[in-house]
């Protein structure tokens, strides 16, 4: 892989490749929502956000609605593990617009942990 360095949000939107899969790794709550809304201009319909904050479940249910009706897939993903996680993989739960799985399910269960060989990442919902 090669790393691109960007210097705006529009720029980075720009150099991912469609259907973009942004992943958000900010605290949930109202950082989750104004880094949405600074996104939205630049996608497209069928492009994925992935907010990884561990927010609240009504909030992901609040985006998935929100963001569907502009065309955007939305998923919710609790990320857990810790310094175990960091160094060998955590456990990822998504949930949120099933429609998005099929496009990240590979990406999320190479980077899980592993237990006897299965990934620790799995559809929620």
């Amino acid at each position: 892989s090669k790393v691109i360095g960007t210097h705006s949000i529009q720029e980075f939107v720009s150099k991912l490749k469609r259907p973009r899969k942004i992943m958000l790794m900010v605290k949930a709550g109202q950082a989750i929502d104004d880094l949405i809304n600074e996104l939205l201009p630049y996608l497209e319909k069928g492009d994925i956000l992935i907010d990884g904050g561990n927010s609240l479940f009504t909030d992901t249910e609040r985006r998935v609605k929100e963001l569907a009706a502009k065309g955007i897939l939305f998923l919710g993903c609790g990320i857990s593990g810790g310094e175990e996680g960091a160094r060998h993989g955590p456990s990822i739960m998504p949930g949120g617009n099933p429609d998005a799985w099929p496009a990240v399910k590979p990406i999320f269960q190479a980077i899980a942990a592993k237990a006897d060989g299965e990934p620790c990442c799995d559809w929620v919902g």
